[in-house]
């Protein structure tokens, strides 16, 4: 089988996405989109065609030349990609990512793959559920066994406060243990509080893996997104998630580690969704429940969590929906 991949080359969520499904597709073409503020580092995809912007309705063209399949994550970034694809006899894919799909989508293609089974009554029938792969190569597990080090990832920051980092430094100061340290990463600047227990790391990854050797539990106090990368991999490296109480994580994430949502409402991307607000109380009473405890029966779990969403799982899954 023939796919061609249009992706990006960054260090956000969609360089990503692409980087790994590059490693286990192994893919035929590769159509790198630079657009955004990140850096960029294509030079990882070997022979890829690169492309400001977005393609033209003639690099998609020849592009689909030779290929069985054409896959996109979250855009084409051409819409009339999935148009001039069908044309030409190839199928067309998509991995989304829900907020931020297009209402309705401009050109459907053939079948869309939602990384969560969140608000799956909302997308056309042709859609299904495979949660995005985790590379169990790049996060191997590691037994933790206490609850020492917290880790909180900023990332790029997320719009509308998505990974509620302003809730978690208020609630850093409300912690009565002494003895933890918090670990703060992030790919921008950011806010700092004046804590001898926190450890702020800025800068960029290429082996994502780096950002949770050190640590024991993740803390992830998100108002919204259903699709968390750095929870899966965290979930890999064996870390316990202490995490929002909402859907879709509390289907699968341990009850008594979930912070409670106070309040919910909605807002809107492109796509109307739940967003959920946490207090820094809240956390801080999570994060005192869980210090210096025995972590292992939540590290044990977090490695059987991710072995059933790993890509020799999942793979087989995509392959046969491809075919």
């Amino acid at each position: 089988m023939r796919i061609g991949v249009i992706g990006r080359s960054d260090l956000g969520g969609l360089g990503i996405e692409t980087r790994y499904f590059t490693k286990w597709m192994k893919p035929t073409k590769i159509m790198i989109v630079k657009i955004g503020q990140y850096k960029h580092f294509p030079e990882v995809f070997p022979g890829c065609k690169v492309v400001e912007f977005a393609p033209t309705d003639a690099e998609i063209r020849e592009f689909c030349k030779d290929i069985d399949v054409l896959f996109a994550f979250e855009t084409p970034y051409n819409w009339n990609a999935f148009k001039i694809a069908r044309e030409m006899g190839v199928k067309t894919g998509m991995f989304i990512d829900y907020e931020w799909q297009p209402d309705p989508f401009p050109v459907e293609p053939d079948v869309i793959i939602n990384p969560s089974d969140y608000l799956m009554e909302k997308l056309p029938k042709k859609s299904v559920h495979i949660t995005f792969p985790v590379d169990r190569e790049v996060h191997p597990f590691r037994l933790r066994t206490k609850a020492m080090k917290f880790l909180h990832i900023v990332g790029h920051g997320g719009g509308y406060g998505r990974n509620g980092t302003k809730e978690f430094l208020e609630a850093i100061p409300l912690v009565k243990n002494q003895n933890i340290k918090f670990i703060i990463h992030s790919q921008i600047n950011t806010d700092k509080i004046n804590d001898p227990r926190v450890e702020y790391r800025i800068g960029n990854y290429l082996n994502e893996g780096e950002m949770f050797k050190d640590a024991d539990v993740l803390v992830s106090p998100r108002r919204y997104a259903a699709l968390s990368l750095p929870l899966n991999e965290a979930m890999s490296h064996g870390l316990a998630i202490i995490m929002s109480d909402m859907n879709p994580q509390n289907k699968f994430l341990p009850k008594e580690l979930l912070i409670p949502v106070y309040q919910k409402t909605t807002i809107k991307i492109c796509r109307e969704i739940e967003l959920g607000f946490i207090s820094p109380q809240a956390i801080a009473q999570r994060i005192d429940e869980l210090a210096e405890k025995d972590i292992t029966k939540y590290s044990e779990y977090s490695n059987k969590w991710a072995e059933s969403i790993s890509w020799k799982v999942l793979k087989p899954q995509i392959l046969n929906l491809f075919t």
